[in-house]
């Protein structure tokens, strides 16, 4: 996942590059709500291209769904943070 978005974001504004940067880190660190809260920060840029949007589509599943196995295993912040992502959909 990491060289995909750096390829997708390689143009991107610095900004974006930083949060882009930033998500692949909370997923590397294995915390998915960090990811979580990256990603929703990410897909609120403005200037996203149709490819960025996708591949953080994407992203955005497979980081829900790392959250989702967390919380399951008992995790009250990943827990908490499912919860608030579900509830702002």
């Amino acid at each position: 996942m990491k060289a995909v978005l750096q390829r997708t974001f390689a143009h991107a504004s610095s900004d974006t590059q930083v949060l882009a940067d930033q998500f692949v880190q909370s997923m590397q660190d294995h915390d998915p709500a960090a990811a979580l809260a990256d990603i929703q920060q990410l897909r609120a840029m403005p200037n996203l291209t149709p490819d960025q949007r996708t591949i953080l589509a994407r992203a955005l599943i497979t980081t829900t769904r790392e959250l989702q196995t967390v919380a399951d295993s008992g995790d009250p912040q990943a827990a908490q943070a499912m919860h608030a992502y579900r509830v702002s959909k």
